[in-house]
C-alpha cells in the first residue's frame, strides 16, 4: 500500500511498472472498509442477539455494534460521528476516487526510477518530467524520499497500535463481548487492519 502513494515509478529497461495504475491496490481498501463497517454493525449484533438491527434507535441503543463494544457508552454518539461516519467515509471515499484517477495519472508527469545494466554494472537514474537528474540531486531526493516515507510509516503503525489498544481495552472493559472464531477474527485482525486503513487514508490526505 505505502508503495502506490510513492511518487516514484519503478521503470525495468523500457518495461513500465507503474503500480498506481492497478485498481485493485485501492479497491480492496475500499472494499475491505465497507465489508468491515457492515459486519461490525449488522453481523455483531446478530451474533450476540440473534436479531437484525431494522432502525437507527436500534443502532444507537445496541452495545453490541463494533463502536459501542470499543469505546464507553458516555461517547457512543461522538464515536459513531468521528469514526463511523466521518472517517469510514472519508477513507471510503478517498480509496474510491484514488481507484479511478491515479490509472489516468501520465508517466511523463511523475519521478521515476530507471534500472538499467551499463559495464555489467546495475545503475539508477531518476528522472524527473523527463530530465534525468545528476547523481547528487539523485540521492538527495532518493534521501528526502526515503525518511519521509520511513515516518510516516512509524507514525502511523504509532497511532494504529495505540488506537487498537484503546479500543480492545474498551472491549474488555465493557463486557459485551459474546466469543466465537468470527467475532475473535474481527477483533484481532479485521478491526485493527480496518483502523489502519483508517489512519492511512486520513494521513495520505
Amino acid at each position: 500500500m505505502f508503495s502506490q502513494i510513492d511518487p516514484v515509478v519503478c521503470i525495468t529497461g523500457k518495461k513500465i511498472k507503474n503500480e498506481r495504475k492497478t485498481l485493485f491496490h485501492f479497491l480492496f481498501p475500499f472494499c475491505f472498509t465497507v465489508f468491515v463497517v457492515f459486519y461490525g454493525i449488522f453481523g455483531l449484533h446478530y451474533q450476540a442477539t440473534g436479531e437484525w438491527l431494522t432502525s437507527f434507535t436500534d443502532y444507537s441503543l445496541s452495545p453490541y455494534v463494533y463502536i459501542h463494544q470499543t469505546s464507553p457508552r458516555a461517547v457512543w454518539i461522538q464515536m459513531d460521528i468521528a469514526l463511523g461516519s466521518i472517517d469510514g467515509t472519508a477513507t471510503s471515499i478517498i480509496f474510491l476516487a484514488l481507484a479511478f484517477t491515479q490509472k489516468k495519472l501520465k508517466t511523463k508527469f511523475t519521478f521515476f526510477l530507471l534500472h538499467t545494466i551499463q559495464n555489467e554494472k546495475p545503475t539508477t537514474k531518476v528522472f524527473i518530467n523527463g530530465h534525468c537528474l545528476s547523481k547528487n540531486e539523485k540521492k538527495k531526493l532518493l534521501t528526502v524520499q526515503k525518511n519521509i516515507k520511513t515516518i510516516f510509516v512509524l507514525f502511523v503503525i504509532f497511532f494504529c497500535l495505540f488506537g487498537n489498544s484503546y479500543f480492545l481495552v474498551n472491549a474488555w472493559l465493557n463486557d459485551v463481548y459474546t466469543p466465537s472464531a468470527s467475532s475473535a477474527l474481527f477483533f484481532l485482525f479485521l478491526f485493527p487492519l480496518y483502523f489502519f486503513y483508517l489512519a492511512y487514508g486520513k494521513y495520505y490526505i
